[in-house]
């Protein structure tokens, strides 16, 4: 028994950091200002190459040209390429007519004739990108017009090496989808903070990086938006989230099965990079917080919920056998039966109780207080809810220790894979 309490006790201590995390974070970003982007003339704005690589997505390719052709940037300061991993449906052929009819000399179209993946057609972009800001953009990212410029303006900072924005599910209609919009909306609330007090863990669905920074992504790299930020901060860059939704994701899981499929492809994809730099991050920066509160996440925190559960299973039985013996003993229609029930339990079941009660608490006071943190203007911050961000991160530890074994068996693979 006493064994069983100093493990609870372990666990617990585990799930209060996850809560503490986003305290902390609101606490010091208290004192710390948002670092500002520089309001700079139209002539000034840095050459920017967009990168979007592509695999059979001829129902969306028309729409995802026309969405970069609408951006509102200097015309002669960007290019786009589009990397086509030699589609059999012939999205190429309909975005080399797209580019041929709209007359957009700084589009190009290159063919990926060996098709490795995305990450071998990100590759061969920014081997052909002129531009030393490139923006990485998935085809079922819906932008917003100002997407390059409200992000391009933070370059002017020589120490912002990657910048990334909100990016929200388009839809938010039924069960799945609105658990996936409040756990989205509650992680860019936590990145956005991490981008104040020091560097963003993340940047996903659009992000752009300094090409000079990393001019590659390793061969074995799956989510290469998490690998980004995580070897830009390595390196001593600032990774900074923009507190605005930017974009929108058209396409995400619908239905729980699709859901919890996505969910386990990513978690995999992200222990193999939270490993790849594990020598990477010394104590003397700044932005190793963030890096070994990745790894405190996606491994120990699993394990600790998953005894967390079985723990509070353990006690739930115990009362429950220790309530028909004395069912057995007393006449629990008296409350004196009760109180004699109550009182004999272990104080262990009581500290567990006000621990819990602590912990809802903490959660609920941690989301309102991060939420203020937020500029007024995201009016996107407020379409989440506790209750559901509570499930998804629940249903996300149970899958991520699924993942976390997963990954001890199975190597990741970044061959084109999308939802639906």
């Amino acid at each position: 028994m006493i064994i069983i309490n100093y493990i609870y006790y372990i666990v617990l201590a585990a799930i209060y950091v996850c809560i503490a995390y986003s305290f902390v974070l609101y606490t010091t970003s208290l004192v710390r200002k948002e670092k500002p982007a520089r309001d700079i003339a139209e002539d000034a704005y840095p050459c920017v190459t967009v990168i979007a690589s592509i695999y059979n997505e001829k129902d969306i390719i028309e729409k995802k040209l026309k969405n970069l052709g609408d951006v509102i940037y200097p015309g002669d300061r960007f290019e786009v390429i589009i990397v086509d991993g030699n589609s059999p449906d012939g999205t190429a052929g309909i975005a080399r007519k797209w580019i041929a009819d709209n007359k957009a000399s700084n589009f190009k179209l290159i063919i990926q004739e060996n098709n490795k993946g995305k990450v071998d057609a990100l590759n061969i972009g920014l081997a052909a990108a002129r531009y030393d800001i490139v923006m990485i953009t998935d085809a079922d990212t819906e932008l917003v017009p100002g997407v390059l410029k409200s992000m391009s303006r933070y370059f002017s900072d020589p120490c912002v090496g990657a910048v990334g924005p909100w990016i929200l599910p388009e839809s938010s209609k039924g069960i799945v989808p609105s658990m996936e919009m409040s756990f989205w909306i509650a992680n860019n609330k936590v990145r956005t903070l991490e981008s104040r007090i020091s560097s963003s863990s993340l940047i996903a669905g659009c992000y752009m990086f300094r090409r000079s920074i990393q001019s590659y992504y390793p061969p074995n790299v799956v989510a290469d938006d998490f690998y980004t930020a995580l070897n830009v901060s390595s390196k001593g860059y600032d990774v900074i989230y923009v507190p605005q939704v930017m974009g929108n994701e058209v396409r995400t899981p619908h239905d729980f099965k699709t859901w919890v499929s996505h969910k386990m492809r990513k978690g995999v994809a992200n222990l193999q990079t939270i490993f790849m730099f594990r020598s990477s991050f010394k104590v003397s920066n700044k932005r190793s917080i963030i890096y070994y509160n990745k790894l405190l996440q996606h491994i120990f925190v699993p394990l600790a919920f998953a005894a967390f559960a079985a723990l509070h299973v353990y006690y739930i039985l115990y009362m429950l056998n220790s309530l028909n013996y004395f069912a057995y003993l007393y006449d629990l229609s008296s409350l004196y039966s009760w109180y004699l029930f109550l009182t004999n339990l272990p104080l262990v079941i009581y500290y567990i109780i006000a621990a819990d009660m602590a912990l809802a608490v903490g959660a609920v006071y941690a989301n309102r207080n991060v939420k203020r943190r937020i500029p007024r203007g995201n009016t996107e911050s407020r379409r989440s809810s506790i209750t559901l961000t509570a499930a998804a991160a629940i249903f996300s530890q149970l899958i991520l220790l699924v993942a976390l074994f997963s990954f001890m068996v199975t190597s990741p693979s970044s061959k084109y894979k999308r939802i639906g």
